[in-house]
């Protein structure tokens, strides 16, 4: 019976690195030196869905840890979902990769902005909700700006406002540079 337990111990081990390990393959972190491709987009695009021709799915992850010493930690990273990310074989170009990328982007630059909020505060393990507060707003500014983002720009129809858009996201990210994911 001992042997049966530390088999089936073993097994599910097995199975939670095995679902881990998955999750890792399916996440994709932002990277200034490698940035996603079409082939990066493994999920199943929606053809019942006449608008979008694609999806940039992404995480921005925050993790709250809370010390033996009493100080609490916040990490932070931006993340692309690689079986949530679609797109149809009429949308697989350079521009409209420009555009999905973007979406990327503007993932990370709220990863940046949400480390700038909690980088240099001392929060201790009972400002943990205060922690949740600030994150929860700045993801909602993050949900907020990538539906801006389409509206402005036509989901990448308005040329103009795409390039302004490449512009301003460009600019932001090099004023948070310091807090760029590692």
């Amino acid at each position: 019976m001992r042997n049966l337990r530390i088999y089936v111990g073993v097994i599910a081990l097995g199975v939670f690195f095995f679902s881990f390990t998955e999750l890792k393959k399916n996440r994709i972190k932002w990277n200034a030196g490698k940035t996603v491709n079409w082939n990066d987009y493994e999920g199943i695009p929606d053809y019942a869905d006449n608008f979008r021709d694609a999806v940039t799915a992404s995480a921005l992850n925050y993790n709250v840890r809370c010390h033996t010493d009493g100080n609490l930690t916040v990490s932070v990273s931006a993340e692309f979902l690689k079986d949530q990310s679609w797109v149809k074989e009429r949308a697989r170009t350079d521009y409209h990769l420009g555009h999905e990328r973007l979406h990327f982007d503007i993932t990370e630059l709220f990863a940046r902005k949400m480390r700038k909020t909690f980088e240099g505060q001392q929060f201790r393990c009972e400002d943990e909700a205060v922690v949740h507060q600030l994150a929860t707003q700045l993801l909602a500014e993050w949900r907020e700006a990538q539906v801006q983002y389409d509206k402005e720009t036509l989901y990448s129809l308005d040329k103009h406002d795409q390039k302004l858009w490449h512009q301003k996201v460009a600019n932001d990210m090099i004023e948070h540079d310091h807090y760029a994911s590692e």
